[in-house]
């Protein structure tokens, strides 16, 4: 069980209760000190916190070239740069959210056209891949 939320008494939850947290979308900046005192937290109440899952969203937005193709706003590069600095910072999992993004979410858009540029950016971004 993940539990979320952004109070203290939340926190304490999901390191003493839960299996872990799940955050929104926390501005880079502020995850190193999240997931060090939810990992504080954890270790005082006598759990392991390692075994903690720390997981939160990436919010990635869709543009278009002059082709018509799909671009996101940050290269797959620097997309893969930024996953693993949310790595670096402690977390255990990172899920790319692109339900903020009016090319995929909006009543307006294309269905068929938001799965094949989603599937493409999970193309570029799977472990393994160059720039991944």
């Amino acid at each position: 069980m993940l539990i979320g939320g952004y109070a203290d008494a939340a926190l304490n939850r999901a390191a003493t209760v839960g299996h872990g947290y799940v955050g929104g979308n926390i501005p880079f900046d502020r995850v190193a000190t999240l997931t060090t005192r939810l990992r504080g937290l954890s270790s005082a109440a006598g759990k392991d916190p390692d075994s903690l899952a720390i997981v939160t969203r990436k919010v990635v937005k869709f543009t278009r070239g002059a082709d018509g193709k799909a671009n996101i706003e940050n290269t797959a590069e620097q997309e893969a740069a930024d996953i693993e600095r949310y790595r670096a910072a402690g977390l255990t999992e990172l899920f790319i959210d692109l339900n903020m993004d009016p090319a995929v979410s909006s009543v307006d858009s294309d269905p068929d056209q938001a799965v094949a540029d989603t599937l493409a950016l999970m193309e570029r971004l799977a472990p393994g891949k160059p720039g991944s």
